[in-house]
């Protein structure tokens, strides 16, 4: 009798194995200690099929579900890992996932949802990787995300999301990724991302972005990697970027930036990489760039900038790569490329650049190419300072041409003599001075003149029989006849 109701034990649980653990028909599934993973992929379901109640992941992606009920979940609170993209969903209903609180992957995507109830994802408190990319989603109330603390994960791009609530994104600061872009976001309110302490992506490139409000990024200090081109950002405002003190690399090209106002970017140790090319910017003002002590490349090529101020780049030093390349600048003034000592690459072709001033560059030690291609530069006496400069460095290489194209490294020296300074030499009291065509000449005072203020004006000076004189209020020569100062002396009747 003993053995008899051992057997039975047996068969019994046995059967309850079976019938816990029935995979669904057309499905495959595999068992394990954690339970069964269940896979229904592109199997044509309408709907979610009965599950083992002891199942830790489920994949039913590509499928023609269009709707999940309250009922659906209700026996999987094992449940781990669930893949429902690539169906036909349109909302996402409350309560939904309620009993799956051991949940830690939910993928959404590539569905047709426009619309998620703000409390879809209640008691969801396990959830690490929540994925809602490629819908149609266009608004996201407030409280939709407010009770996820584990969220690492967050995609939601490839929607039609065109504005961000303020508290959003609050009560998330185990936040690590956050995918946003192609959307059609237009602008950034105030305190959107704030005390986020553990975001470290943000992608908000590609919607239709014209504004960021002040301290809509704020309290952010492991964020590195941020990306907001493709927008339509006017201007970067004083303190947008300010404090983010691991960011590695901040894209900003393909906007309609025409104005960087100071302190824009303040406080950003960790930058490496800046892109700020193909926008409308138009002058780069005095310390924009300040203080980037590890910034390796900054690009503000295919710009509208006119102007660079002094200084505009200064304490750079790890500065390599700079280009400024298809502007409309015109000249490079003093001070405006220097103490550098680690820039390699300085491209400023496609311009119009025709002077380029005496103390433009300096203390830029490790430079190796400087791109001046395509600019008109003259190549009169204003050319010698920086021809001196270039001749006297032979290993960068440059195509300056000359505005007759000519390269400037082959101007021979015996042309620019007389644009030397220190080839100048003025007598009796002459100063040397750059005339308006660039060449060093002598100024002359009172009767001296010539090339080298060498001749007396009296020497030239004919009068006749009388006397020549400089007047010593202007310099001009006169001539003295007793007591009279014409200008010419006749000899005496006889």
């Amino acid at each position: 009798m003993k053995n008899g109701r051992s057997f039975l034990f047996v068969v019994l649980v046995v059967c309850a194995k079976l019938v816990n653990g029935s995979c669904p028909s057309t499905c495959s599934c595999s068992n394990s200690i954690s339970g069964f993973y269940v896979n229904c992929n592109s199997k044509s379901f309408e709907h979610i099929p009965d599950l083992p109640n002891d199942t830790y992941s489920l994949d039913i992606y590509n499928n023609l579900i269009e709707e999940i009920t309250n009922e659906t979940f209700t026996d999987c609170h094992q449940l781990i890992t669930l893949d429902i993209d690539d169906n036909r969903l349109k909302s996402i209903a409350k309560m939904v996932f309620s009993s799956l609180r051991q949940l830690k992957t939910l993928d959404l995507s590539y569905n047709v949802i426009e619309y998620i109830h703000p409390e879809a994802f209640s008691n969801l408190t396990s959830l690490e990787n929540l994925n809602l990319g490629s819908n149609k989603i266009d608004i996201v109330e407030e409280n939709t995300l407010r009770h996820l603390p584990k969220l690492r994960y967050l995609y939601m791009e490839n929607n039609n999301i065109s504005s961000i609530n303020a508290i959003t994104f609050k009560e998330m600061p185990n936040l690590y990724y956050l995918y946003l872009h192609n959307n059609k976001i237009q602008s950034i309110e105030s305190n959107t991302f704030v005390n986020m302490t553990n975001l470290y992506y943000l992608h908000l490139y590609s919607n239709e972005i014209s504004t960021i409000k002040p301290s809509a990024l704020l309290n952010l200090p492991s964020l590195r990697y941020l990306y907001l081109y493709n927008n339509k950002i006017q201007s970067i405002e004083s303190n947008t970027f300010v404090n983010m003190t691991n960011l590695y690399e901040l894209n900003l090209h393909n906007n309609e930036i025409s104005t960087i106002k100071q302190l824009a970017f303040v406080n950003l140790p960790s930058l490496r990489y800046m892109y700020l090319h193909y926008n409308k910017i138009r002058s780069i003002e005095s310390n924009t760039f300040v203080n980037m002590t590890n910034l390796h490349v900054l690009y503000l090529y295919n710009n509208e900038i006119s102007s660079i101020k002094q200084l505009a780049f200064i304490n750079l030093p790890s500065l390599r790569y700079l280009k400024l390349s298809s502007n409309e600048i015109t000249s490079i003034g003093e001070y405006t490329f220097v103490n550098l000592p680690l820039l390699y690459n300085l491209e400023l072709s496609g311009n119009n650049i025709s002077l380029i001033e005496e103390h433009a560059l300096g203390n830029l030690t490790q430079l190796s190419t400087l791109n001046l291609a395509s600019n008109p530069i003259n190549c009169d006496c204003s050319i010698f300072p920086f021809w001196s400069w270039i001749i006297e460095r032979a290993s960068i290489g440059t195509s300056a041409k000359c505005s007759d194209g000519k390269f400037v490294i082959s101007l021979r020296s015996a042309e620019l003599e007389k644009c030397n300074p220190d080839n100048c030499r003025c007598f009796n009291g002459g100063k040397c001075i750059t005339s308006d065509d660039g060449k060093v000449v002598c100024d002359c005072i009172g009767e001296w003149t010539g090339e080298f203020c060498q001749d007396s004006q009296c020497m030239t000076y004919d009068c006749g029989f009388g006397n020549c004189f400089v007047e010593p209020m202007n310099g001009t020569a006169q001539c003295v006849c007793g007591n009279k100062q014409p200008t010419y002396c006749p000899g005496k009747r006889i």
